[in-house]
Parts: structure tokens; C-alpha cells; sequence
């Protein structure tokens, strides 16, 4: 069973995540919420609570723009991919094992670097 993640995006993202309706949204907004889907390798979203509602509420920050907005709480879970950590705790992600391990050997000093491959579950790749 794959992992599920708590996110807070804001409430007029909703009806494009759910439904891909741009009405109201810019082409800037609609490139901002692809990139933040493509990016953090969002598979599903799931807004509803335990009620079967949405919940809409006011909060300082989201996690996908910096500005305070309405939100909501939604469960994700994520397509499977690769990401290297490094000792800051900052991680890029990869769609593949071959892509992370050739982002890899580019990296001089391997030291406090750590591979994970995130599936139905997340595991550490030891890197050699």
C-alpha cells in the first residue's frame, strides 16, 4: 500500500486538481499548480474529510504558494520516485533510478548523501 501525505492547497486550486477546470484560473496559476503537481510527483488528491466534506479554512501559508489564502486539507499520494538527500535534510527528486544515479555521479563529494526510493513504501538505496 502506498503512503499517504498531508498537503494544504489552496481551495480554488480544487476544481482543477479534481475535475482539470481552468475557468478562473490564469495561465500562470494553471503552470504553478502543474508544476507543483509534476514536482512533488502527485499521483491522487483526496480533500474530503471523514464526513465526506470540504473544509475550507484561512491559513498564513499553503504548500503550494507563499501567500496566505482559504485551504484546504487534502491526503495525497505519490507516483513512484527516486530522491537524494543531502546532509541539510534538501532532497531532489527523479522519475527514475537511472536519472538519480547519473544526478549522483555528478556530485563530487557522496558524503551524508542518502538515496531513497519512494513506492508502496520509502526505502534507502546504499550508495557505494
Amino acid at each position: 500500500m502506498k503512503e499517504i501525505y498531508d498537503v494544504t492547497v489552496p481551495a480554488w486550486s480544487l476544481n482543477y486538481f479534481i475535475n482539470g477546470v481552468t475557468d478562473n484560473l490564469t495561465d500562470e496559476e494553471v503552470e504553478m499548480l502543474d508544476e507543483w503537481w509534476d514536482g512533488n510527483f502527485i499521483e491522487i488528491i483526496d480533500p474530503w474529510n471523514d464526513e465526506g466534506e470540504i473544509e475550507t479554512y484561512f491559513s498564513p501559508r499553503n504548500d503550494i504558494t507563499s501567500l496566505g489564502d482559504a485551504v484546504v486539507d487534502c491526503k495525497v499520494i505519490l507516483r513512484d520516485h527516486y530522491y537524494i538527500e543531502d546532509f541539510l535534510g534538501i532532497d531532489r527528486k527523479y522519475r527514475t533510478k537511472a536519472e538519480a544515479l547519473e544526478a549522483l555521479s555528478k556530485i563530487e563529494n557522496k558524503e551524508n548523501l542518502k538515496l531513497y526510493f519512494v513506492g508502496n513504501e520509502t526505502k534507502e538505496i546504499k550508495i557505494h
